[in-house]
């Protein structure tokens, strides 16, 4: 169900637009960064987090981080929800980084 999410962001990161899963969007002291900003290229802790960031469970965290790398095995057995949550979080950020949302998306059965 994830590979498109994940072929998608593996594209974006050739582009030059890679998402910051782990280390944080921006430099911050704060260790707990668990909103995702597409504008800010990634996760943000919650002082620096943008009106419209969206706060992560851990679960879709991990999977985010999972899926550029290729780790297949840590997409299995994903609860729906999460799975949810990561397909609309790489589509917001394709979205915002291509200025569109691209329209074969749509088509795609997820």
């Amino acid at each position: 169900m994830l590979t498109l999410e994940s072929h998608l962001l593996r594209a974006l990161a050739v582009a030059g637009c890679a998402p910051s899963f782990f280390n944080g969007a921006r430099y911050c002291v704060a260790p707990s960064r668990r909103a995702f900003s597409a504008a800010l290229d990634g996760v943000v802790c919650e002082r620096c987090r943008p009106a419209g960031a969206a706060r992560l469970a851990l679960e879709t965290m991990a999977l985010l981080g999972a899926l550029p790398d290729c780790r297949w095995s840590d997409r299995r057995q994903v609860p729906d929800h999460v799975a949810r949550e990561v397909s609309g979080l790489t589509s917001a950020f394709a979205a915002w980084h291509l200025d569109r949302k691209p329209r074969s998306l749509a088509h795609v059965e997820r």
